[in-house]
């Protein structure tokens, strides 16, 4: 069997079905949790040789809808676009970089970023994501490093990275994310 030959909505064989039920890795709510019912994860992973700009949205992911999830984040600053896979000096062990700290972290995305909430003005270029609540609604990001964020588009719901830093850094990132919670 190979999967990647089936499409979403594609009946499967029960042969098939059966075999991907033994091998897939299943998550959902613990017994215990006050939120329960969710099953499910997505993942992706980021690097991008352009970087994320400084004072910029950059899309991340829109395959997915990123609102009403945890996240897990293990991000590391390469400190150029050469050290990722594929370019000039990809051998590089990361580990002897010192251009930044790697990081696991994690937030919740509710439903989604808004770049002031007093007027609920939505994130743009120059107008990066807060956190906290007013008049205009109530926004949700991820801090995963110094002036550098995750957040949920809130119409679209698409993963965004916001960098704030004053330059172009070169992140590698790999999000992790629950199903969608339902709480939000």
């Amino acid at each position: 069997m190979k999967a990647s030959t089936y499409l979403a909505g594609d009946d499967l064989p029960a042969a098939d079905f059966n075999t991907l039920v033994q091998i897939a890795r299943g998550w959902k709510g613990a017994s215990a949790s006050s939120v329960t019912g969710t099953a499910g994860r997505d993942g992706v992973h980021f690097g991008k040789s352009t970087g994320l700009a400084n004072a910029t949205a950059t899309t991340i992911d829109s395959n997915h809808d990123w609102r009403d999830r945890v996240l897990t984040v293990h991000a590391f600053n390469l400190g150029g676009a050469n050290l990722l896979p594929g370019e000039s000096t990809d051998y590089t062990d990361w580990s002897t970089l010192g251009a930044g700290t790697p990081g696991v972290l994690m937030g919740y995305t509710g439903t989604g970023a808004l770049s002031n909430t007093t007027t609920g003005a939505a994130v743009a270029n120059g107008a990066p994501p807060v956190a906290g609540t007013g008049a205009g609604g109530t926004s949700y990001r991820v801090t995963i490093g110094a002036n550098i964020c995750l957040y949920a588009d809130p119409s679209t719901g698409a993963l965004k990275a916001y960098n704030a830093t004053g330059a172009t850094v070169y992140q590698w990132l790999e999000v992790d994310a629950t199903a969608d919670l339902g709480v939000r």
